[in-house]
């Protein structure tokens, strides 16, 4: 029987009271859920292996339980992309990618793309959580914008599906509302995907 576990998806904003939120929420839950995190302000965390790239600004990260099994891909990642396997008893391992597409860039970044062609190679499940910038009706929002063909290709392309669902907005600022975090995945099972509207966590389990 295939594993449970719980993921925890959100851009942080550079912002070290969310990772204060982060810790608190997961000792109130008494949960100890895999963090895809995007402009993350992160080096360590208690009891989780904080993954991401060394070399630059860092805008994508992955936290991971200490106790879970999970290789950093680190010839697939970049400041933008953080890949990795989590290795699960008896089955095969499954990707898992934290990304962040910049808004100014019109082309995905090639460290993300490598990992899904990787995942796709090796018949490997995977899950992204993503701040794609991109706006799009596919996935709930009111328009599209210039960024929806991006994502759009990257889906058919590689036989990718967004978890998203309803119309709550995934980011909230002043007057702006949108649905950019996306949660993206093929051959897995999400099980109860949600936008958490009083806390700046979006869970889903799969």
């Amino acid at each position: 029987m295939e594993d449970s576990f719980h993921f925890w998806q959100l851009n942080c904003h550079r912002s070290k009271l969310v990772h204060d939120q982060i810790e608190q929420r997961i000792e109130d839950n008494k949960v100890r859920p895999i963090l895809l995190l995007q402009e993350q302000n992160l080096k360590k965390m208690q009891g989780y292996q904080v993954l991401q790239d060394t070399t630059s600004r860092s805008r994508s990260c992955i936290g991971v339980p200490e106790e879970f099994r999970f290789v950093h891909l680190e010839s697939f990642s970049s400041a933008d992309t953080c890949s990795g396997l989590l290795k699960v008893e008896g089955e095969d391992d499954i990707m898992i990618i934290s990304a962040y597409m910049d808004s100014k860039h019109q082309n995905v970044d090639g460290q993300l793309v490598r990992s899904i062609e990787y995942a796709k190679e090796k018949s490997l499940k995977c899950l992204i959580g993503c701040d794609s910038n991109a706006w799009s009706t596919v996935w709930g929002s009111a328009r599209s914008n210039n960024r929806e063909s991006l994502v759009l290709d990257l889906l058919i392309e590689y036989d990718l599906v967004v978890a998203n669902n309803g119309t709550t907005p995934t980011f909230v600022r002043a007057n702006v509302e949108s649905i950019i975090d996306l949660t993206i995945f093929n051959g897995l099972d999400i099980v109860d995907w949600k936008v958490e509207e009083a806390d700046p966590t979006k869970q889903r389990d799969d």
